[in-house]
């Protein structure tokens, strides 16, 4: 009965479909020559700035070191961020792209907590409120 199934159902010749998948996504196995192509060559690389270790850092890291900022000061940053990007192409447009939708998205989460924590003192003040009436006549808040 084995033999009825091997012969009646083809054996696929799995390393072709394989082959032929990875080509269809335009992706390709791991082949170091194909890898190779796919990069870009520069053809002099850039120096690096060298600098000595009592130099302090260029960045703004009070936003880092602080607590959480606020919106206004998270806009302020972002705007400041954004101007550094247009002004100097030296990073790659999938890198600003990337910089861009997290600054965007680090600004909804941050109203979404403003939003939130607001909530929740109303909540609290409300739970207080009912937890004082302990006498009299219950009034619906």
């Amino acid at each position: 009965m084995q033999s009825i199934c091997l012969s009646f159902y083809p054996t696929p010749d799995i390393y072709s479909s394989r082959l032929t998948g990875w080509r269809a996504t335009g992706l390709h196995p791991l082949s170091p020559i194909v890898v190779l192509k796919k990069l870009a060559t520069s053809s002099t690389p850039e120096p690096k700035a060298l600098r000595t270790p009592g130099q302090p850092i260029s960045l703004d890291t009070s936003l880092l070191d602080s607590s959480p900022p606020t919106g206004t000061e998270l806009r302020e940053a972002n705007a400041v961020l954004y101007s550094k990007l247009r002004k100097g192409s030296t990073i790659a447009s999938p890198t600003r792209r990337y910089i861009e939708r997290t600054t965007r998205a680090l600004e909804a989460a941050q109203s979404e907590l403003a939003i939130l924590r607001k909530r929740l003192l109303d909540q609290q003040e409300l739970l207080q409120t009912r937890k004082k009436r302990k006498t009299g006549k219950r009034v619906a808040l």
